[in-house]
């Protein structure tokens, strides 16, 4: 028989753990994920409203005119948001479309060849809609605006599962000033590590890159695999012209605050409004979003510094991750949530 995805949807099937310290569920869990005065906004490719696990959620989409077929990424990072909190409110912005090849030459920006490696997840969704490098800023332009869509709602926390990997001079430039304006606000952004197995303290991801630049609203997530104690990665490939792949979650002890489940997530997808698994970063950032679009709505008056100090405080330690990322551990919903949650190193009492 074929697998029940719907089923493994509505039971959490996908490594979350959201237990307490204790192994009880907390009372005022699933009346805190059942708010629908959450809200999160996703910077993504669109998502598929008509699917049967999401034609009933609250999308509001900002986009006209854009084929939806095909776009499974966005489709399928919203439905792991929904399985967090099924009620929560969620505004869809571009990001925008498939990337397709590179650039050999440089524009007389002096933009280049790195779009090739801006890819997230095995989809190749990125940030630019073409490859010509006269058209590198115009895709970055569509970002900027996503995020200055963004700037312009009442929603403190945003999900980029899509990266960039350039720390270009002007690149830096052209998007530094709506990320300023952002952490001047107090928003929040969520995005994936990337999937390149690299350390992004000496490889940066544009996004992630922001955090010791000072922008220490942006929150990286690497993935984890199965067991939820390892970061995800997949074997080497060693092509026939002799090049090598590497596949797996980024990392980095100074620009990735934690992980979360990223292997094999189950979600909703758009070919025929199945379901289906996806594994990478993108899959681990919307968990966190998830949860700290929750923890802005249940801790108000607490500032994005200190919802961020939380979340890192109250992870599950991992000894394969104190060498890799900020916080050393896994995501922990239930302490991150909880009012009353005693932590290793303070008291929450909020």
């Amino acid at each position: 028989a074929s697998p029940d995805y719907m089923h493994e949807i509505a039971c959490g099937v996908s490594n979350s753990k959201e237990e307490s310290p204790s192994g009880g569920l907390i009372a005022p869990l699933n009346r805190i994920q059942q708010d629908s005065t959450i809200s999160l906004a996703i910077i993504d490719t669109p998502i598929r409203v008509g699917h049967e696990y999401l034609k009933r959620r609250n999308i509001v989409q900002n986009w006209t005119g854009l084929d939806f077929s095909g776009f499974d990424h966005g489709t399928h990072v919203a439905g792991i948001v929904f399985k967090n909190s099924p009620n929560m409110k969620i505004y869809s912005f571009p990001s925008v479309s498939i990337v397709v090849p590179v650039p050999k030459s440089t524009n007389d920006m002096g933009v280049s060849r790195y779009l090739q490696s801006s890819i997230q997840s095995h989809n190749d969704v990125g940030v630019f809609d073409d490859g010509r490098s006269g058209k590198v800023l115009s895709g970055l332009g569509k970002l900027s605006a996503a995020l200055t869509g963004f700037l312009n709602l009442e929603c403190k926390v945003c999900n980029i599962s899509c990266g960039i990997e350039s720390t270009e001079s002007n690149i830096i430039a052209y998007i530094t000033p709506v990320l300023m304006k952002l952490r001047a606000k107090g928003s929040i952004l969520v995005v994936a590590a990337g999937n390149k197995r690299v350390d992004t303290d000496i490889r940066p991801d544009l996004l992630s890159s922001f955090i010791t630049r000072g922008m220490d609203n942006i929150v990286a997530v690497a993935a984890l695999n199965q067991d939820d104690l390892r970061l995800w990665e997949c074997p080497t490939v060693v092509r026939n012209d002799g090049s090598v792949i590497e596949t797996g979650s980024n990392f980095g002890k100074e620009s990735v605050l934690l992980a979360a489940p990223g292997e094999k997530i189950v979600s909703s997808t758009t070919l025929h409004n199945k379901f289906g698994r996806m594994t990478g970063t993108s899959q681990a950032a919307p968990k966190v979003a998830a949860v700290l679009a929750m923890m802005a709505n249940r801790f108000p008056t607490r500032s994005y510094s200190e919802l961020i100090d939380r979340l890192r405080m109250s992870v599950d330690k991992l000894d394969s991750l104190q060498s890799n990322t900020i916080s050393g551990g896994k995501l922990n919903m239930v302490n991150a949530l909880r009012r009353d949650w005693f932590g290793k190193f303070g008291v929450f009492g909020w």
